[in-house]
């Protein structure tokens, strides 16, 4: 699959990259929960601002890590997009997940292979 960025000539080339942004694309609104996991370098942070995007074009509030942390109130039909989570602490990790379960809204965490941790779960 190839999805084309309406930004000029820009690209983004994968099977599981083009679905998750064709999904979002033509159901904004459904809720979603992803997890990206690739290797630094391999575009995962490209691929969260191509999906804000998205979610911006069909006027989905777009939040990152701080801001759904910071007021839980504004997750309700928002896309929490959380990038390199493999850095956050565990308590953070945990308090979106809790977000994620109880909103309606979507959830993509973006995070390196090597990270096991049982909340990244």
């Amino acid at each position: 699959m190839r999805y084309e960025s309406e930004r000029a000539g820009q690209l983004v080339i994968g099977d599981e990259a083009g679905e998750l942004l064709t999904a979002v694309a033509d159901n904004p609104l459904a809720p979603l929960r992803a997890m990206i996991v690739a290797p630094g370098g391999y575009g995962k942070t490209t691929l969260l601002a191509e999906l804000g995007r998205g979610y911006r074009r069909a006027d989905v509030p777009v939040l990152d890590t701080q801001e759904a942390l910071t007021d839980p109130a504004r997750c309700a039909r928002a896309a929490i997009l959380v990038d390199d989570a493999h850095r956050l602490p565990s308590g953070h990790l945990e308090r979106l997940a809790e977000l994620a379960a109880r909103q309606n809204g979507s959830l993509v965490v973006a995070r390196r292979p090597w990270s096991r941790r049982r909340a990244l779960t």
